[in-house]
């Protein structure tokens, strides 16, 4: 007779049939006198048995772990059959924050010391460790470099992560995680499934570079097509240094802001005043080299400079005092009264008689009235004058003449090609030599002399190139018309020295 605690402890017992056969030991007789039989004991021996046989010939075994004890675990082989396994045997990493995750699980292990009857002590770990090496030589057999392979993050680190491809380890260096500057650990998580690329493969040290970032294309190889030139973007500030900061334009893709371009604030000693790592800002493209990977950046070409604001209140022909800061054969530099900003005025805006030298016009530190012109092309500076403060002489000149008129002056120049005569002060005409009415032996610098006063009549008269073409012969030639008019009578055909000879002659008779 089987006892009814062994039928409810073994399942199998629950299904016996009439008729069918089962193994059990003797283990003494009941009060009716039948034999008692002990089926677990019966399999008990046979499985002591053949966890003798596993033990000797390294043939794995199962068992399930059913609590944690002094020092490791303790495993039901089965019929009340335990085993130990040391902490150190349960896994190839001895994780101590991880043991309770295998209560109540079947595992694979071998016997590493066996007693019958008494005493079996297994390793998972070295079952573990063989499958791992199997894993190994078939990974490095077949692996090659470019191939995609898939792994579980198992220790993160600052200058990369380890991860485990099954059976063996490989690593990804910080730089081939992302293209961006993220750290390793803000990307990825032990335990993680990631998928990566292989880079390098050592089979004889056993090593394997992997990449996680060359599954995505390289940014920069689109950064010709996403941005251009005086584009404005939204960046983040990864990293400011003593000559600027950088701005991650994307993941991968950052641009650099100088210092120079921080601000209009001259008294800017050091960008971190005005960048703070992580802020996320505006700025606009300036420049940009895809193959050598640099892009440049402005934040101040997003505001308004001071010359513009200054500008904005004192538009062009506005009157405003500057003082003179440095003198030059060509240029005055100058700050203005109001705003504090750098002006600029030209040698030939001081008068519109005479080229001015600024050195021996002006002195440093003098306050002087300016008019606002505009931006200086660089827009660093305004520009201003002196000259336009009163009215363009060739604008009263064009006001008061036209082209056929008669206009007297003053030679001011006599060249061989034609005499300047000055009109006005300021507005200069040449009467080219063709224009002079010069007899053949008559000499140009002879007949004409600086300081003669002359009339001529205005042919041409350009005010935007300031041109004035003058003619003395058209004005004689004129003259002479209006005397034939007034003798002949209006009679055509009779010329001057014709008249001349007829008078002649009737006074002599």
């Amino acid at each position: 007779v089987i006892g009814e605690d062994e039928i409810q402890n073994f399942f199998e017992l629950k299904k016996v049939k009439l008729g069918e056969k089962l193994e059990g030991v003797i283990t003494g007789r009941s009060d009716t006198g039948l034999y008692r039989v002990s089926f677990s004991t019966a399999r008990q021996i046979k499985l002591w048995d053949a966890l003798e046989e596993c033990y000797h010939y390294r043939k794995k075994v199962k068992g399930i772990v059913k609590e944690i004890v002094k020092k490791g675990y303790s495993v039901d082989m089965g019929y009340g059959i335990m085993a130990f396994m040391p902490f150190k045997e349960s896994d190839i990493e001895n994780d101590v924050y991880g043991r309770k995750k295998l209560l109540n699980k079947q595992i694979e292990a071998y016997i590493i010391d066996f007693i019958k009857n008494k005493k079996i002590l297994i390793s998972r770990k070295q079952l573990m460790e063989e499958e791992a090496q199997r894993k190994k030589e078939e990974f490095l057999k077949n692996v090659k470099v470019g191939d995609v392979v898939k792994g579980e993050v198992k220790r993160i680190k600052n200058f990369g992560a380890f991860v485990d491809l099954g059976g063996i380890e490989g690593f990804v260096s910080a730089r081939d995680i992302t293209w961006g500057r993220e750290k390793p650990d803000e990307l990825l998580r032990r335990g993680q499934s990631i998928k990566a690329v292989v880079l390098e493969v050592d089979k004889e040290k056993e090593k394997i570079k992997l990449g996680i970032k060359q599954l995505t294309p390289d940014p920069w190889t689109l950064v010709g097509e996403k941005y251009k030139r005086g584009q404005k973007i939204k960046g983040k500030v990864i990293s400011v240094t003593s000559f600027g900061g950088f701005i991650e334009l994307e993941p991968g893709v950052e641009g650099m802001v100088h210092i120079s371009e921080l601000t209009w604030d001259t008294s800017l000693k050091k960008p971190s005043q005005v960048l703070k790592e992580g802020e996320i800002v505006e700025a606009l493209i300036l420049d940009l080299n895809p193959e050598k990977r640099r892009i440049s950046l402005s934040i101040k070409a997003l505001q308004k400079s001071p010359v513009e604001e200054f500008l904005d209140k004192n538009p062009p022909g506005s009157i405003v005092k500057a003082k003179v800061v440095k003198t030059k054969r060509s240029v005055v530099i100058l700050q203005t009264t109001e705003g504090n900003v750098e002006a600029e005025m030209k040698a030939e805006d001081i008068s519109w008689y005479e080229r001015k030298d600024p050195r021996k016009e002006f002195k440093i530190g003098q306050e002087i009235e300016v008019c606002v012109l505009g931006k200086k092309e660089d827009g660093k500076a305004v520009m201003v004058g002196i000259k336009q403060m009163e009215k363009d002489p060739w604008e009263r000149v064009a006001e008061k003449i036209k082209a056929g008129e008669i206009v007297e002056g003053v030679i001011k120049t006599v060249t061989d090609f034609g005499i300047f005569i000055e009109i006005e002060k300021g507005v200069e005409g040449l009467a080219p030599k063709r224009e002079l009415p010069l007899k053949r032996d008559q000499n140009i610098k002879e007949v004409y002399k600086v300081g003669d006063k002359i009339s001529a009549v205005l042919i041409l008269f350009d005010k935007e190139k300031r041109k004035l073409i003058l003619s003395p012969r058209l004005l004689q030639k004129k003259e002479e018309e209006e005397i034939l008019e007034k003798y002949t009578g209006g009679k055509k055909g009779v010329k001057l020295g014709e008249m001349v000879g007829d008078i002649f002659n009737k006074k002599n008779e």
